[in-house]
């Protein structure tokens, strides 16, 4: 296996941003030193597991596939049948390849996308929530993609993301308001609906805003530094992983003798 190294433009990738787990962000990296000079490999999940993770006991079968979703989900990887044998392939690989042919047959069109394979060869295969044939007409993240023929599907219920920003607009008047809702603000949505099931329900995110709607901090009442404007928190610097971690936290909350002040 040829020596890789990584590009400092990782460290601002929205994809990698948008993995909802660290551990999943752990296994992209690990993938990225594994995968063949073509970016494939095998994606049965115990294969997974034994090439990412020989001696990482936490790490099985079952929470690699949870991570290949994951990873799926972000746009990192493509996941693939051929032959009714599972394979994945990096997106955007640049790698030069120096062997001749992959082991790995090639993928096909992205449409093809198959989703999670099964964790075992003997049971029937059970897909994770959201994969699927990555056809479907919703977000962009296969929360409305079709379970294959025999699988069913977990009961997820999709993210309602209109109104979700409908509730931080009412909410939240005077911040700065969505124009755009590109498919990077849907990812970062999509990973903190899917990371609880509490954050399923619109009454969830009705007082998820209301605590963001108490912080003068967030909602630019408190008072800024000499020469600087006051933070006004948007949605999408809300529902960011680390920011979002932080609201919940309640380290923007208001303390007794005024607003918190927290580095950002």
């Amino acid at each position: 296996m040829p020596t890789r190294y990584l590009k400092p433009g990782i460290r601002d990738s929205e994809r990698i941003e948008a993995v909802p787990d660290p551990d999943a962000e752990i296994l992209y990296y690990r993938l990225l030193v594994s995968v063949d000079d073509f970016g494939r490999m095998d994606a049965r999940p115990a294969m997974i597991k034994a090439a990412c993770f020989p001696i990482r006991l936490r790490a099985t079968a079952d929470s690699c596939a949870r991570w290949l979703h994951m990873l799926r989900e972000a746009g990192l990887i493509v996941l693939y049948e051929v032959e009714k044998k599972h394979y994945l392939h990096i997106s955007k690989w640049e790698n030069k390849a120096r062997s001749q042919h992959s082991k790995c047959p090639e993928p096909p069109p992205v449409t093809a996308d198959v989703g999670v394979p099964p964790t075992t060869v003997c049971n029937p295969p059970t897909l994770l929530p959201g994969t699927g044939t990555g056809t479907g007409t919703g977000t962009g993240t296969g929360e409305n993609s079709p379970a294959p023929a025999g699988v069913v599907k977990p009961a997820v219920s999709p993210c309602p993301h209109e109104q979700i920003i409908e509730l931080y607009h009412r909410i939240l008047p005077t911040a700065p308001r969505v124009v755009s809702w590109t498919p990077t603000r849907k990812g970062y949505l999509q990973a903190r609906w899917r990371e609880d099931k509490r954050r399923q329900l619109l009454s969830w995110w009705e007082q998820f805003f209301k605590d963001v709607a108490d912080s003068d901090f967030l909602c630019g009442r408190a008072r800024p530094k000499p020469g600087e404007r006051p933070f006004l928190a948007d949605l999408e610097w809300i529902i960011t992983q680390g920011n979002f971690v932080k609201v919940l936290e309640k380290k923007y909350a208001n303390s007794r003798d005024g607003p918190r002040k927290v580095a950002l």
